[in-house]
């Protein structure tokens, strides 16, 4: 196991790098894992107009065109987004620089980011990573705290990973699903009703999502075991991706779902998410 500073896409970053990954860590925007590279692929999307940029996402968010600055990577929201203030990630959460420590013993290093605490939300985050070495995955430990009172409801913890095109995504389907067919079309997000029927395969169990075009879409489940995985494809092989929560999440969901995918039209990648119960 290699631990060390590198520059890299303009940043300073820490790299863990095993037997079998490299991953990268971003403290400075949102206590991000934005890099993830496996068989000398790299396998996160990070957005090509800010790369080495840090701080407001104000001064640049107008040349780019966004609702609010994708930067790319792995990170952790908060759900739902209709407790966003401005209809943006909490910026403090998700742009603003969180603590970094680093821990390695007996061939397992820990890598904690720990954020500021949002003004709107009075949370603070804590993103705790596990690295085994040899090992070609790694565990993440997400916590929440509410740290001042504030007048918003109830939370989630909403993990988003932001992974390179193209993929197919396999998601599982709740038999007691509050769902038409187990799946949540999400009607606001580009045009995810017409393009259901192209891009939807369902199976026993499972659905499984196409994401090799250029289609904005999002769709979503409402399993108590969430868990998604994507077939990511490459060459000379394709390997597979896969995201899982170890505790049963019990209703009430945020959107109704405990686990989703977004394809984006814009820019060429999807996202994986999983959300925790609301509390």
């Amino acid at each position: 196991m290699k631990i060390r500073r590198i520059q890299k896409w303009d940043w300073e970053l820490v790299e863990v790098h095993n037997a079998a990954l490299s991953l990268l860590f971003l403290p400075q925007i949102g206590g991000r894992l934005i890099g993830c590279e496996y068989r000398g692929k790299e396998i996160f999307f990070q957005h090509p107009k800010l790369l080495g940029r840090v701080g407001s996402q104000g001064t640049f968010l107008n040349e780019l065109g966004d609702a609010f600055a994708l930067w790319g990577g792995e990170k952790t929201w908060l759900a739902p987004q209709s407790s966003w203030v401005g209809k943006i990630p909490f910026q403090t959460l998700d742009s603003g620089a969180y603590e970094l420590e680093i821990y390695e013993a007996s061939g397992v290093c820990e890598v904690v980011m720990k954020s500021q605490i949002c003004e709107h939300s009075g949370i603070q985050i804590m993103r705790r990573f596990h690295i085994q070495n040899k090992l070609s995955s790694w565990s993440v430990e997400h916590e929440i705290k509410r740290i001042n009172e504030t007048s918003m409801d109830k939370l989630a913890i909403w993990t988003v990973s932001m992974i390179r095109r193209p993929a197919r995504i396999l998601m599982p389907v709740s038999k007691d699903s509050e769902h038409v067919d187990g799946v949540r079309i999400f009607e606001h997000e580009g045009h995810s009703s017409r393009y259901a029927k192209q891009v939807i395969e369902k199976c026993e169990h499972v659905v499984i999502v196409d994401a090799s075009k250029d289609l904005e879409y999002k769709y979503g489940t409402d399993v108590s075991r969430a868990w998604i995985a994507a077939e990511i494809q490459s060459s000379p092989k394709s390997f597979v991706l896969m995201k899982s929560f170890d505790s049963l999440q019990s209703k009430p969901y945020p959107d109704g779902c405990t686990v989703e995918v977004y394809n984006s039209a814009k820019y060429p990648y999807f996202e994986m998410e999983l959300l925790c119960t609301l509390v």
